[in-house]
């Protein structure tokens, strides 16, 4: 989800500009509304990459650790002697 969602973050940043280069140029004033929703969405859209590659990156390294332990649980457990 990460590079998808900071290029639409990127577009909703690209029309927030055009929005308020409309109202500078004497377009009605509600649509600073929209120029308000538009760079919210584009910056929170294009903060989710960073943080989603974070949270990847977090998730592969306790998936990793975890086959670890298993795997030597699990040699502990075949050297063990049966009674």
């Amino acid at each position: 989800m990460g590079w998808p969602a900071m290029a639409l973050g990127l577009a909703c940043c690209w029309a927030a500009a055009v929005l308020a280069d409309i109202v500078c140029d004497g377009g009605p004033g509600w649509l600073n509304w929209l120029v308000l929703l538009t760079c919210w969405e584009g910056f929170k859209l294009t903060w989710i990459g960073p943080v989603s590659l974070v949270t990847l990156v977090r998730t592969g390294a306790a998936v990793a650790v975890i086959r670890a332990v298993y795997r030597v649980g699990n040699r502990w457990l075949r050297r063990r002697p049966s009674r």
